[in-house]
């Protein structure tokens, strides 16, 4: 079950109107998993500062809940930049600056 939090300093205004259904729709995809197990959870309007950078940041965290699997660390890179694509892509992020760990 993958449950994505998104933090952001955008407003909700400025999130498309179908951004969750979609970020779920490719989650299930990514992660073979039944659509109705995966969560999208939007934060919108928080304080964020990205060192050096203006304008719009976004933090995501993904949890994958126990019993969905286990995925490798390439597959892990390789769902990270599916999913960082997808959200700059839809919330319009100039700067796709991103950290993986």
């Amino acid at each position: 079950m993958p449950i994505l939090q998104i933090d952001t300093n955008l407003s909700m205004t400025n999130v498309p109107l179908d951004f969750s259904v979609k970020t779920c729709e490719l989650m299930a995809d990514v992660f073979k998993s039944p659509l109705n197990f995966c969560v999208v959870h939007i934060n919108p309007d928080q304080e964020i500062y990205w060192y050096g950078l203006d304008g719009p940041c976004v933090l995501g965290t993904l949890k994958i809940v126990k019993g969905s699997g286990t995925i490798s660390s390439t597959q892990n890179i390789g769902h990270a930049e599916k999913l960082v694509k997808h959200i700059s892509d839809n919330l319009k992020l100039s700067n796709k600056k991103y950290k993986h760990d």
